[in-house]
């Protein structure tokens, strides 16, 4: 049978759950306290590293345009260049970054000055990603829920001590987990269009840089008044052909590279589920886990940052 509760009693219920998960973490300890300091830590370089894959997928894209302009001789007039619209991906990154940095402030020695400040972002930055029109399908996190949460926590950071501290960054932690998920469900879902914008301005760029090199005396061919003779010397054919050469090795590496960010963003979740159970059992076998995951998720994007700064020269 299935029973109707009012909005107050099941607020009441949510207060009564959060009260009792409080109860239910154990004291902290310093290694609990370094671990969401270093996983907050990695999760933003995972962030930006995403964010990287826009912006040079943008640039390839504006390579891809100047590219055409040079051959087809356009004026300035005609060049027009619409940027990828990535408003919302965006949007979502920099919260998933405060969220961070929210987690950091909190897990901090020192951080009685900054508890306030940090449990009011907590409320704004859940929101905030939930609301997002990018991320469409988050409806399992309530306003009074996250609304719980943050005066919860704002209320145990009055008491400054270590339990309170862990209990803190498990309610924080875990509020966000739901939102975090869907998050990145929704950054990796939308991978394959920034990899597939990424191939076609690059293999545009390729293929007018070899046409030009290729067919150096075209316009004799050609009646446009603004064909592009590419005359060079051996010196600067051989800097060309080592461009066109780079530029063929980003392509080779880009199924590589998107597939092991997505492995990355998957990891990320995975370490930001680790680091929730090692602060809800605080053991010896669950501070490992947490290590693990942090261990897989930083060789994962030491790997990402050598292929990154190949697209990015």
């Amino acid at each position: 049978m299935n029973m109707c509760f009012p909005p107050a009693l099941v607020q009441y219920r949510n207060t009564v759950t959060l009260v009792a998960l409080l109860i239910l973490a154990g004291c902290t300890s310093q290694p609990s306290q370094q671990l969401v300091k270093d996983y907050a830590q990695q999760s933003i370089k995972v962030h930006h590293t995403v964010e990287s894959v826009y912006v040079s997928a943008k640039q390839a894209r504006v390579d891809a345009i100047l590219s055409r302009a040079v051959r087809d001789g356009l004026p300035a007039s005609k060049l027009k260049i619409t940027p990828i619209a990535d408003t919302g991906q965006q949007q979502a990154l920099a919260d998933l970054v405060r969220y961070s940095q929210l987690l950091s402030a909190l897990a901090t020695e020192d951080h009685n000055a900054r508890i306030d400040q940090a449990s009011e972002q907590l409320h704004d930055t859940l929101s905030s990603l939930r609301d997002n029109p990018f991320v469409h399908d988050i409806k399992s996190v309530e306003d009074a829920d996250i609304a719980i949460v943050s005066t919860g926590i704002n209320a145990l950071g009055r008491a400054m001590s270590d339990t309170t501290r862990h209990r803190q960054l498990l309610a924080v932690m875990d509020a966000g987990q739901p939102v975090i998920q869907q998050t990145i469900a929704r950054l990796r879902q939308d991978l394959p269009h920034w990899q597939m914008a990424t191939r076609v301005a690059l293999n545009q760029a390729l293929s007018i840089r070899m046409q030009l090199l290729n067919n150096p005396n075209r316009c004799q061919q050609r009646r446009e008044t603004r064909c592009i003779t590419f005359h060079t010397s051996y010196d600067q054919r051989l800097k060309a052909y080592r461009h066109a050469y780079h530029t063929k090795q980003k392509l080779l590496g880009l199924n590589a590279y998107f597939a092991r960010l997505d492995r990355t963003l998957s990891d990320y979740v995975a370490m930001h589920n680790a680091i929730i159970d090692s602060l809800r059992l605080d053991n010896t076998a669950s501070l490992q886990g947490a290590r693990r995951a942090i261990e897989i998720t930083k060789h994962h994007l030491d790997a990402l940052n050598d292929f990154q700064q190949q697209l990015e020269e």
